[in-house]
């Protein structure tokens, strides 16, 4: 177990790393203006891991900083979502504005379920403490609400033949995998014993690192005018069918929107 946590901590300087690093390519390619939120996102993770090694664990000033910083996290990593998805859908307004109602909508419905949750674990006494138990649920929806949104831009990007440039698509992909590697280590430290919790972050802490070389390799000045397509081959004519159908959907959304 000593092993695994020096290997932790290890990975928690990577981490670091990984994050500055991926700032400095966002700013030497420029691409900080594009990507304006998901810039704030990488910036305030990178000074909350700094800080977060900083403070002494299991102590008050941890806690208080644990609680104050994860709200943080949700709203930037929702903005850089809304983002990207802003830029994938340019071109059907009326889509990316039901989309941002259904992300909003999904994330105020998890806060209220966590709530309800609270309530019911005041009534229980074998909940020793129910307010970190639904903090932790908090988190666990909220990231799963903003997975399921990453998968529904991925979705379309498979699908649809949208023409986009090659940044957007790696940005759309790593993003798809960042949060489901954080989604899937809220659900398996669920149902794992506590003492499971160090090798859970060890891979959580390798696998984020992954994703942020990816975004390093992938995110470049070039990408931005370099066209990319993934998903589906389609003919010519499969093409423009797909896309009279996307737009036909925007249209619908935008008249349902008016009215």
């Amino acid at each position: 177990m000593e092993t695994t946590a020096k290997f932790f901590h290890l990975l928690q300087y990577a981490q670091i790393a990984g994050f500055a690093i991926l700032f400095w390519r966002l700013s030497t390619s420029k691409l900080t203006g594009i990507y304006r939120y998901f810039t704030a996102y990488v910036v305030f993770q990178t000074a909350r891991m700094i800080l977060t090694m900083v403070i002494p664990y299991r102590s008050n000033a941890f806690g208080n900083f644990f609680f104050t910083c994860e709200p943080i996290v949700w709203i930037l990593a929702a903005l850089a979502i809304l983002e990207v998805y802003g830029i994938v859908l340019r071109n059907h307004p009326g889509i990316a504005t039901w989309g941002r109602w259904a992300l909003t909508g999904s994330i105020g419905a998890s806060i209220v379920l966590s709530l309800c949750t609270l309530f019911l674990d005041y009534q229980n006494a074998s909940e020793k403490y129910p307010i970190l138990a639904n903090f932790f649920l908090l988190s666990s929806l909220v990231t799963m609400s903003l997975l399921l949104f990453v998968v529904l831009i991925t979705f379309c990007l498979l699908w649809f033949p949208i023409a986009l440039n090659r940044n957007t698509v790696v940005h759309c992909c790593v993003f798809a995998g960042y949060f489901l590697i954080k989604s899937t280590a809220f659900v398996v430290a669920g149902l794992l014993p506590e003492h499971s919790i160090v090798p859970i972050n060890v891979a959580l802490h390798l696998l984020v690192t992954l994703c942020c070389v990816f975004w390093i390799a992938g995110l470049s000045a070039e990408g931005e005018t370099i066209p990319a397509k993934i998903g589906h081959y389609w003919d010519r004519g499969q093409e423009e069918c797909l896309m009279a159908q996307l737009d036909a959907i925007n249209r619908t959304l935008l008249h349902s929107a008016k009215d």
